[in-house]
């Protein structure tokens, strides 16, 4: 019940149960041990490591939102941009257009424009070019013209 009052994704896949069933068995693939563990238990005490690498934030990040745990994918949005620099500013950019989080793009977009000399002709930003939605390379044009959020 708890699993379900914290997690959209849970109480939907709780509510697919046969509600006779004495033994509950649920594969769970694609997410490492640790980062399961991590997940379980932040939904359980509401606490989290606060020595977490940046790989560990970063699947922590994907299984909250895909598993739709709110706030601790707001608790690791404020911790991954801690992260931003020269290395993971592209993969960060991505990751918060994709998922729509305004923290997580902001953060990247604001080091791309304080960078900007480093990292407009870069292999990182002709690959952003590449995979990236016209409007969001239109985004970072305007927040390089204008300042972010206008």
């Amino acid at each position: 019940m708890f699993l379900a009052f914290k997690s959209l994704h849970f109480k939907k896949l709780l509510e697919q149960i046969d509600k006779d069933s004495k033994a509950i068995v649920f594969h769970i693939e694609g997410v490492s041990y640790d980062c399961f563990y991590k997940l379980l238990y932040f939904i359980y005490t509401g606490k989290l490591d606060n020595n977490l690498t940046y790989e560990e934030l970063i699947e922590l990040y994907n299984e909250s939102n895909w598993r739709e745990i709110d706030d601790l994918k707001k608790i690791v949005s404020c911790r991954i941009i801690n992260f931003v620099n020269e290395n993971t500013w592209d993969e960060l950019l991505l990751l918060g257009w994709k998922t729509k989080n305004d923290v997580i793009k902001n953060s990247a977009m604001k080091f791309v424009i304080d960078n900007w000399v480093k990292t407009k002709d870069t292999d990182k930003m002709r690959n952003l070019e590449r995979v990236a939605d016209i409007e969001w390379l239109e985004e970072l044009i305007v927040a390089k013209l204008f300042g972010i959020g206008h």
